[in-house]
């Protein structure tokens, strides 16, 4: 015979009331599936990469997000096709290579915009670039957010930690 004391009555009572009726989708997912949270970063610069990919981290790691990066187009198009919409959020540089035998004009950040929309409308985009003129372009394919960035506060840091930091 099961004999609980009031305050363990109250506690799994109080449990019960919290919780939440589950939608017809979430009742067919296996239980022990853990749904990731990914945010990739774009950039051909490896210094904006890595500082990208180091601030980020320290934010949002604890909130059990991972982190994907590319390099060029192809391999951010390459992550979202793979990533079964789990790639929550994009921090990407506008201005970065194309592979070879593109077929668009417009910037490659600008088309990783509109590619990344059309796989998941509700992703939300950072475009970051050096050149402030691209950056309404990004907002108008879809991006969320824009920055502007500081290349040569980087790349002068970059030169005076290893100058000064050996």
């Amino acid at each position: 015979m099961f004999n609980a004391d009031r305050k363990t009555k109250y506690s799994i009572l109080s449990s019960v009331n919290r919780l939440k009726p589950i939608s017809a989708r979430t009742a067919v997912e296996p239980i022990n599936k853990v749904v990731q949270k990914k945010i990739l970063i774009v950039d051909d610069e490896t210094i904006f990469l890595m500082f990208f990919t180091e601030t980020l981290k320290r934010i949002y790691s604890e909130k059990g997000f991972t982190f994907l990066s590319a390099t060029n187009l192809d391999e951010a198009k390459q992550h979202l096709n793979q990533s079964n919409g789990q790639i929550r959020y994009i921090l990407t540089d506008i201005c970065f290579p194309k592979q070879a035998g593109a077929s668009s004009d417009e910037p490659s950040g600008i088309e990783l915009i509109k590619y990344a929309k059309s796989i998941n409308k509700d992703v939300k985009i950072i475009a970051a670039s050096c050149d402030p003129f691209v950056l309404p372009d990004a907002k108008k394919a879809g991006a969320d957010a824009v920055l502007t960035k500081a290349t040569e506060t980087l790349k002068s840091l970059q030169k005076l930690a290893e100058e000064v930091f050996r």
